[in-house]
């Protein structure tokens, strides 16, 4: 019987053991059994969204799951290359249900890019993960106007929480700090049509667009 006093210890132990299995195996698992284990048997309290983390139920697992990923996805990002990362796209997908794929993965670069030099070293480093769409099935006729509203409205608010979650985990997405992020995007300069500049007009984008959207929601 686990006393009171080290309920949290024990958690957290079993918690580091659970993930660095988890994640060794997910590598050597295909991608059905995938599908499976996350949708069917993977528990939904251990997620990491900004609900099962304010939740007085739920936070103590969704933080755990949230710092069990971060200690093996920032090895995983500080060491990238160019080929593409399936295995840190698929975790980062399904442990994090309602974010963008695309932008989240950018802005985990970016702040596992250091904290000097952190906007240089995330655009010119390799982005290789993050390319996957989520899977959306829709009711009716396929193209329809209908489902093309649906799918555009349900697109416009995972970035919204993605944004909202970024904002509320990471200390580098303050008001504040994306504010100087943008001058020093700006003043970056690349070659056209460059991978470098690309990345920075996605990064220059997305840190306006993020912008504009905490400066009217509440701070966390």
């Amino acid at each position: 019987m686990v006393d009171n006093g080290n309920k949290h210890y024990y958690i957290s132990y079993l918690f580091d053991l659970f993930y660095r299995v988890f994640f060794k195996s997910i590598e050597k698992i295909d991608f059905s059994a995938k599908h499976v284990i996350w949708d069917q048997c993977f528990p939904k309290e251990w997620k990491i969204s900004i609900t099962n983390l304010a939740d007085k139920r739920n936070k103590l697992f969704s933080n755990l799951s949230l710092r069990c990923f971060i200690n093996w996805a920032q090895h995983r990002i500080n060491q990238a290359e160019e080929e593409k990362d399936f295995v840190l796209g698929d975790v980062s997908i399904n442990l994090f249900p309602e974010v963008d794929p695309r932008l989240w993965a950018e802005f985990l670069i970016f702040v596992f890019s250091g904290s000097k030099d952190r906007v240089k070293l995330a655009i010119e480093k390799p982005w290789n993960f993050g390319f996957v769409e989520r899977v959306r099935l829709y009711p009716g006729e396929i193209g329809s106007e209908e489902m093309l509203k649906k799918m555009s409205k349900d697109i416009e608010i995972e970035k919204q929480k993605t944004y909202e979650l970024a904002h509320y985990i990471f200390k580098e997405f303050s008001k504040e700090n994306i504010t100087e992020y943008i001058k020093e995007i700006e003043n970056l300069k690349y070659q056209i049509e460059s991978p470098e500049e690309d990345r920075r007009l996605k990064l220059l984008n997305d840190f306006k667009e993020m912008l504009s959207y905490i400066s009217k929601i509440k701070k966390y």
